[in-house]
């Protein structure tokens, strides 16, 4: 990216007055019944009405300008030059990060574990494109932190690593959505979800299982690569979790396993909302369950985003990586991951902006 586009993180933090002060606009929401009930009944009255309510389209075009809301920002984001070309950032995107931890409230006491994984939704409301970004858990780079005693330094970290030292879990994903947006030029994510990993079973059981044919070996649970399963339960989290840290490639290999399962996850979820959209029901009763989730999205724009994409499927969802270079490291005994920065700039123009007007091309 060009220094027209990034701000350091000093400036970053001083332009906000508090690096503390982009969440406070955003409180993290760890469900009550009432909320959960309310939630369960806007989704199956979108879907059961299919935009003919007014009730249920109220409260979609409510979601949606509290989402489009978190694009009102000071950082310096909205304009971005790259190889000789202007952009200006797409108003209509919004974002919401999606990270995965095995350890969420503390089940292992004083431990809040790591982000097991990281992925950017980001959708384009206008146009109904969906883009799944992953950010590998490796991704190693200088980030400011926050630790419990509320000291704070700029620290070289893996992205896994940020969320654990944080002195609770939205302290720990509010990290990461920091990190993650300077990793990503300061484009403001705000929205979050923290979903434990030990939902995969559970989620997977609601829908009667994932189907898909395996792309890769996971010994621990006797899948083997090219064979179709339905997986459920403690399987279907075994093989978007089992890494072998003996071989080098073996988290670039998780990735796609865990794309492949998101991927398929969202497809078999609009089939069967088709034929019940009960299916709706026992999915949120999993991830509002707060072992589970805590997230800012509240009612409204959780219906806002579920109603999008399951009207507009996954026809244009898009599945891709932050590029990085990897090196291994004999301190950590882990490889890291270095993003490759024009390729990336690339990825992000390809995702949240637009050419500049002519009219824009002299300032």
């Amino acid at each position: 990216m060009s220094d027209e586009t990034i701000m350091t993180q000093g400036q970053h933090v001083a332009e906000t007055g508090d690096d503390d002060a982009a969440s406070a606009k955003k409180k993290r929401k760890r469900f009550k019944l009432w909320q959960k009930i309310l939630m369960i009944v806007a989704i199956v009255l979108v879907v059961l009405l299919a935009s003919g309510g007014i009730a249920a389209v109220a409260i979609i075009n409510t979601g949606k300008s509290e989402l489009l809301a978190s694009n009102d920002s000071p950082f310096a984001y909205r304009k971005l030059k790259h190889e000789g070309q202007r952009y200006v950032f797409n108003e209509n995107m919004v974002s919401v990060v999606l990270i995965g931890n095995d350890r969420l409230g503390n089940a292992l006491e004083g431990t809040l574990g790591q982000a097991d994984a990281v992925m950017v939704v980001a959708y384009d409301t206008a146009s109904g494109k969906l883009t799944l970004i992953n950010v590998p858990r490796n991704t190693t780079m200088e980030t400011l932190l926050t630790f419990p005693d509320g000291e704070k330094r700029t620290q070289k970290m893996m992205l896994s690593g940020v969320y654990g030292i944080a002195e609770d879990d939205e302290g720990g994903a509010e990290q990461v959505c920091r990190t993650v947006s300077q990793l990503f030029g300061n484009i403001p994510l705000e929205n979050y979800c923290v979903l434990s990993m030990l939902c995969v079973g559970p989620l997977a059981d609601a829908m009667g299982g994932v189907t898909l044919t395996a792309i890769d070996n996971v010994p621990i649970e006797h899948i083997v690569k090219g064979e179709t399963y339905t997986l459920k339960s403690w399987k279907a989290l075994r093989y978007v979790q089992y890494r072998d840290p003996t071989i080098m490639s073996s988290p670039a290999d998780r990735m796609a396993r865990q794309h492949q399962f998101a991927k398929a996850f969202v497809e078999q979820t609009k089939e069967a909302a088709k034929k019940d959209p009960m299916v709706l029901k026992k999915l949120y009763d999993v991830i509002t369950d707060p072992q589970y989730m805590i997230t800012t999205l509240d009612m409204p724009e959780v219906a806002y985003l579920a109603t999008s994409v399951l009207q507009h499927g996954t026809a244009d969802l898009n599945l891709v990586t932050v590029p990085y270079d990897s090196v291994y490291s004999d301190v950590l005994e882990s490889t890291e991951y270095y993003p490759d920065e024009n390729a990336l700039t690339q990825l992000l123009i390809d995702t949240y902006y637009l050419p500049a007007p002519e009219e824009a091309e002299g300032e």
